[in-house]
């Protein structure tokens, strides 16, 4: 079932029975989005985006789309000045692709303190992190001596805004659980003990189901490679995003 934001606030509302508007609901959506994605990182929630990194531009702020607001943590980046454009996508040249290292703000402006020299890109930083509403901006050095594309591989959250748009991320058949926080903690705030632990149990036990999905999910799942010659199988051979958990 996909629900929106709001849909989600208007279902917790009905189940606490709340007709007051006293409660805190927009605090309350965004410490069920933290409950679900702020303790750990969800094979799901992995994915990469791509940009164009302009010419002689250090930084770039994460905020243009949804997708990119959504971007919570980096594991990688890689960057090409050789590419062409298809079907409004860049495609890299042949061997022309070269990861950055991300390092701390602090190593990185030790290492280019003015940050006002062009070349090839090798490093970056996190300078802004993503606050759950604005997205996080880095800084890439030496600048870009030419439009460059960029591929951020890294985890994603939903924002906490609260609007009419299918709720991103999360996947849809587990869309209820925000429900189930949101009604823990407004049932908490009216003193509703009994509705305050049947949802805490549905909530902990659909966040067990999700970490079974997830687990099982098939985009993660080890791929056998055949070895040559005698058609048997090596590996497995997994996915840079493959939880190490469960490796």
């Amino acid at each position: 079932m996909i629900l929106t934001p709001n849909k989600i606030t208007t279902a917790a509302k009905k189940r606490v029975k709340d007709t007051t508007n006293n409660l805190d609901w927009a605090l309350f959506f965004q410490i069920a989005i933290d409950k679900i994605f702020g303790s750990r990182s969800w094979k799901f929630a992995t994915s990469e985006l791509n940009y164009i990194h302009s010419v002689g531009v250090a930084e770039k702020t994460f905020s243009a789309t949804a997708t990119e607001r959504a971007l919570n943590h980096i594991r990688s980046i890689r960057l090409t000045t050789s590419y062409t454009d298809v079907g409004g996508l860049p495609v890299p040249a042949s061997g022309t692709a070269h990861p950055l290292e991300v390092v701390s703000p602090q190593e990185f402006f030790e290492r280019y303190p003015d940050n006002v020299v062009e070349g090839e890109p090798c490093l970056a930083t996190i300078r802004v992190a993503n606050d759950g509403t604005n997205g996080m901006q880095i800084s890439i050095a030496p600048l870009p001596n030419i439009d460059s594309a960029v591929w951020v591989f890294g985890d994603f959250i939903p924002a906490y805004t609260i609007n009419d748009s299918a709720l991103p991320i999360l996947p849809s058949q587990f869309h209820w659980l925000m429900i189930e926080a949101m009604v823990a903690l407004a049932a908490e705030e009216l003193g509703k003990p009994r509705t305050m632990a049947t949802s805490e149990i549905r909530f902990a036990r659909g966040l067990l189901s999700l970490e079974e999905w997830d687990k099982k999910n098939s985009a993660h799942k080890p791929r056998l490679h055949s070895s040559r010659g005698n058609g048997a199988f090596r590996g497995p051979l997994l996915p840079e995003n493959f939880d190490r958990r469960y490796r």
